[in-house]
């Protein structure tokens, strides 16, 4: 990770902003309960836990979301770039279920990491994907 004091140049600043509109659209079409764009932001090779490729990606996501309506909140965003083509991003994820009036109570919150890499079509996907502590139902 770069020292956050340091001024980054217009290409890194490119490549975190890119990161982050990508975690950001990940959780809009997970919560909207739409695994097929959701996939369509891992590369064909991705790995999610022990899953590997969008065939077992999908699975996991399957398995993993909940029945209920719920919205994700994401905080402590930080990414950097490994080379002109990867990017780390780490991040927290506080996933709330929304029913009834509200407040409402976050039901997890799980710090995740994510190397994003540029394809050769120049899109960012998601590679890996990491979500410590949680493992996904069987």
């Amino acid at each position: 990770m770069r020292d956050p004091g340091v001024v980054p140049d217009s290409a890194e600043v490119a490549r975190r902003l890119t990161a982050e509109a990508l975690v950001a659209e990940l959780f809009s079409r997970f919560d909207a309960r739409d695994v097929d764009a959701a996939l369509a932001l891992y590369t064909e090779d991705a790995t999610v836990f022990q899953a590997h490729g969008r065939d077992a990606v999908r699975s996991v996501m399957e398995r993993g979301m909940s029945p209920l309506r719920g919205r994700h909140l994401i905080t402590n965003l930080r990414a950097w770039s490994l080379d002109a083509d990867r990017t780390a991003v780490e991040y927290t994820a506080a996933a709330f279920t929304l029913e009834g009036d509200g407040p409402f109570t976050a039901r997890s919150v799980f710090d995740h990491r994510q190397l994003q890499r540029r394809e050769p079509d120049g899109v960012w996907r998601i590679a890996e994907h990491e979500i410590h502590g949680y493992t996904p139902p069987a």
